[in-house]
């Protein structure tokens, strides 16, 4: 999901303006930590998945790892990531982006 796709999405409950753009050429994680002066704990971490073949992104706490039985067990399938080639066209972002929420 790209920048502009989440704006359009929080401007319909007007949450547009709560958003902060901190891209830059140095979007690393550390660096956003530092920029909101923040814990790692308050970032989240994410990742595309496909489940009944259908794009997914799995948000979860920065300090946090996906459960993999858990998951099986929850959508009665393995963990599938999005392939690498289909990923920028289905999510919006590419591998070792930062995930647009914060």
């Amino acid at each position: 999901m790209s920048y502009i796709c989440v704006f359009i999405y929080l401007r319909k409950y007007n949450l547009h303006t709560k958003m902060i753009d901190i891209m830059s050429n140095d979007s690393s994680r550390k660096s956003v930590i530092e920029y909101l002066n923040c814990k790692e704990e308050e970032l989240v971490n994410c990742v595309a998945v496909t489940i009944d073949d259908v794009p997914s992104l799995i948000v979860y706490p920065g300090d946090k790892k996906i459960d993999l039985d858990k998951y099986q067990s929850v959508f009665d399938e393995k963990f599938n990531k999005i392939n690498y080639n289909l990923l920028q066209e289905k999510v919006g972002y590419s591998l070792g982006e930062l995930c647009p929420f914060v």
